[in-house]
């Protein structure tokens, strides 16, 4: 099967965890016998141009567009749809697969693949066919509201999505989204929440794929794990890892509250985070860096638990699959698809985020009861390796492919 993947950012210039999902299930589809290539953009032109990556073939296409327009090149951005009709008339792809297409490639690219005769089908890894950023305006997303909640309220109306866009706001743009998602066989939710929150905004023809993960190899040994903890001095120190980005959409600043409740008991609890240099600060905070690789897999490793306090909708985080895959037990947020990985008390807990007491007493619980931790995260290894392997969403996915 010829596989044409569309995506705006891919690794290893890599925008998040969705472009990292997709770029693993491409090397499976290549690994499974199918010819894969990807379309991805650069904003540097002198790196355009063909690329082979852990055996996949692509091709990235230069676009720098000023973003204020982002609203209306997102929606058509010719001069870069021309290049991809270019590249599917050459490639006669049998299926067009786009992944995240909202900033470069634009959604014109679907009616584009649709014309060439292939199936089309696009992954939603995000909210972005209905919003304009990370959804942070629904009912229950409140610092007020404390209980944990089953059903929410994701709808989106004009004013929502004005106040999130100001003076980039198009009154046109999901109108337009959803007249090209027409040319769509299948859209493809990796969550539940997901895709419910699409259908809450007009979005249907959509299935459930959860992502999927390699979980080998993400075990680090325990004589490499001493010796980086004693090297950065961290041998008698209780690692939390931050799982996100530092921003607050992510919780950055719920999870320092949480450590500075749990640091009056356990001074020696550690706050591991991505970003910034690696150094052990006096106010309790690792900065880990920008990692990948196997500086990734060791910041797991030396973790004794995740925390993935997101305050907005976050679809799937693929850190926890990540932490998953490391046994490590996770604390997760309610809002989003985290409930559909983490079972409560058996691999993690879910939480309000907001209810900043409790999940600084999960935290502490978690740090104080090493062999419970333990087990939660064997049961997440076993959950992860049986439920949501990479071999297994790939496989869903081919069948996918070949009945619609």
């Amino acid at each position: 099967m010829k596989i044409l993947i569309l995506s705006d950012s891919w690794p290893p210039k890599s925008m998040g965890g969705a472009d990292i999902v997709a770029s693993n299930m491409a090397k499976y589809l290549e690994f499974l016998g199918n010819d894969v290539f990807v379309v991805t953009i650069i904003k540097d032109i002198s790196k355009a141009g063909e690329f082979n990556l852990d055996g996949v073939r692509g091709v990235k296409i230069f676009s720098n567009y000023e973003k204020r327009w982002r609203a209306y090149k997102s929606l058509n951005n010719k001069k870069i749809v021309r290049q991809v009709k270019n590249i599917i008339e050459e490639f006669k792809p049998d299926v067009v697969h786009a992944h995240n297409i909202h900033i470069d490639l634009s959604y014109t690219c679907l009616k584009v693949a649709k014309k060439s005769g292939a199936k089309v089908f696009l992954t939603a890894h995000d909210v972005m066919m209905f919003s304009y950023g990370k959804l942070t305006s629904f009912k229950y997303l409140r610092p007020d509201i404390k209980e944990i909640r089953n059903n929410f309220d994701y709808k989106l109306n004009f004013w929502n999505r004005l106040r999130q866009a100001k003076g980039k706001f198009n009154p046109f743009r999901e109108m337009i989204i959803k007249y090209y998602l027409k040319n769509v066989d299948l859209i493809l939710t990796v969550s539940l929440a997901l895709q419910e929150a699409l259908r809450q905004n007009g979005i249907y023809n959509t299935k459930l794929l959860h992502n999927g993960i390699e979980v080998s190899g993400w075990q680090v040994s325990e004589d490499k794990i001493n010796e980086f903890k004693e090297r950065k001095g961290l041998t008698q120190k209780k690692i939390v890892l931050f799982g996100g980005r530092l921003s607050k959409a992510k919780g950055i600043e719920q999870i320092i509250e949480y450590m500075a409740l749990v640091r009056k008991s356990l001074p020696e609890a550690v706050l591991a985070v991505f970003g910034g240099n690696i150094g052990l600060e006096d106010s309790g905070i690792l900065s880990l860096g920008w990692v990948s690789g196997d500086d990734l897999k060791m910041a797991y490793a030396i973790s004794d638990i995740v925390v993935v306090p997101s305050v907005c909708f976050d679809s799937l985080p693929t850190v926890i699959l990540e932490a998953m895959a490391s046994k490590k037990p996770v604390i997760a947020t309610q809002f989003g698809g985290a409930r559909e990985l983490v079972v409560e008390g058996e691999t993690g807990y879910i939480v309000n985020p907001f209810d900043v007491e409790n999940v600084s007493k999960k935290i502490s619980y978690l740090l104080l009861n090493k062999e419970k931790a333990n087990l939660m995260g064997l049961n997440g290894y076993n959950r992860v390796a049986s439920d949501f392997n990479l071999e297994k969403q790939t496989k869903k996915l081919i069948e996918f492919y070949k009945t619609n």
